[in-house]
């Protein structure tokens, strides 16, 4: 049996999260018995030397959620990608990807959510945030996101 894992970053900017996925991919790549996707958003790579050798796909993809009703949602071709290879681990990291991948409709996997900084979007809600649109919109993003992964198989991980 193959183990089937895709991990999922907004790009391969420099940055720790952004080496750390790099990484685990290398790493599993080399193990028996695992297969293991890498998606990203856009095609920004300043890791060319760690991603040559992977299954490495770019597939342009965003979600903003709006109080207002006028969300803007791409998500399609990344669902299609990912009902496709029908991965039993989906690794996010960062933010923007856990937003994104909150709107995928992909359930037969277990999620695995990689912290790599202090969000700041998961900060609780205090009376403040009420005066700074900032601290509201990241108020409203953390309701959304944590509604959905609650539901999910989800396992959180924590860079300290």
């Amino acid at each position: 049996m193959i183990l089937k894992i895709v991990h999922i970053v907004p790009n391969l900017k420099k940055g720790g999260a952004e080496r750390l996925a790099l990484d685990i991919c290398n790493e599993l790549t080399a193990r028996e018995g695992v297969e293991v996707k890498l998606i990203t958003f856009s095609e920004e790579n300043d890791y060319a030397f760690l991603s040559d050798s992977l299954d490495w796909e770019v597939i342009p993809s965003k979600y903003v959620p709006s109080v207002k009703g006028k969300e803007v949602e791409e998500i399609e071709k990344l669902e299609a990608a990912i009902n496709y290879f029908q991965p039993d681990v989906v690794h996010i990291h960062l933010f923007e990807a856990m937003m994104v991948l909150s709107r995928v409709q992909y359930t037969k996997c277990h999620y695995v959510v990689h912290f790599h900084d202090n969000m700041r979007q998961l900060k609780k809600g205090r009376i403040k945030m009420f005066f700074k649109k900032r601290d509201l919109t990241e108020y409203f993003e953390r309701k959304l996101v944590l509604q959905v992964y609650k539901k999910r198989k989800t396992l959180f991980l924590a860079i300290s």
